[in-house]
């Protein structure tokens, strides 16, 4: 939960409690409060997106504790993930409809096999925009077939 209240003009303190015991305060000026505030409402409606694309839900509450710490660590990687991914997508000038881009990658796929006793790694051809987030990336599109 976070709180505001006016301290000066111009200024705003932000309190957000930690752990119960312990509360962490900042004074902003009114425009980084108005910033912080755009932030929080993109991370909010990222969260919702992911939730949806990844299929994200809550899990029971009596499954062991390193069960949920394990889930809620997944989470927050794939939400920091999925933030980073959208600086770079912005960075590189592009506006990709995330459901189509997540579809896009999830399609990609790779698979191991052995021919005449060599392994090979063969991967699906790329489909819609999973060659731009690639390039977006500056990531190396992996080749169609690879010895191993």
């Amino acid at each position: 939960m976070l709180s505001v209240r006016r301290r000066r003009e111009g200024a705003v303190a932000l309190h957000q409690p930690l752990a119960v015991v312990a509360v962490l305060e900042l004074v902003l000026p009114a425009g980084e409060v108005a910033e912080a505030y755009k932030q929080l409402t993109w991370i909010e409606r990222l969260w919702r997106e992911l939730k949806d694309a990844m299929e994200v839900r809550p899990i029971d509450h009596h499954l062991k504790k390193d069960t949920v710490r394990g889930h809620l660590f997944v989470c927050f990687l794939a939400l920091y993930l999925a933030a980073v991914l959208r600086k770079k997508l912005a960075a590189a000038d592009l506006e990709l409809p995330w459901d189509e881009l997540i579809r896009d990658l999830a399609a990609l796929r790779a698979v191991e096999v052995e021919l005449d006793g060599q392994r090979y790694v063969l991967r699906s051809p790329l489909q819609g925009h999973a060659g731009k987030v690639f390039a977006a990336l500056g990531a190396k599109v992996p080749p169609l077939a690879e010895a191993l």
